[in-house]
């Protein structure tokens, strides 16, 4: 697992064969690239109404949005069965908007 130098906020898009997606925000020190990405305070955005996936890095979740508690930890691995498709650094007006729903 490819560790980077500083502990920072992401946003994480994962795909499915499905067609289904997961949408993530949590910290890490992972490198973006790695197979493996392991989120801590991890929360999942079941539903979001406008700004699209770059929206919720950028501004996070808006009003109106469906997210889940945060949990302790969660391991995201690259496999035949999802795909860590898009990974973002989240912006501290993002993180805000995402921690009032933890």
């Amino acid at each position: 697992m490819a560790k980077g130098t500083k502990d920072r906020a992401v946003v994480i898009e994962v795909l499915y064969p499905s067609g289904r997606a997961s949408l993530l925000f949590g910290w890490t020190t992972d490198e973006a690239t790695a197979n493996v990405i392991t989120l801590r305070k991890m929360q999942m955005c079941m539903y979001y109404p406008s700004g699209g996936v770059p929206g919720l890095a950028s501004a996070g979740p808006p009003n109106g949005s469906t997210v889940g508690k945060a949990t302790d930890e969660a391991v995201i691995r690259h496999s035949e069965r999802s795909s860590i498709a898009l990974v973002m650094t989240a912006s501290a007006a993002a993180v805000k908007a995402w921690e009032k729903y933890a």
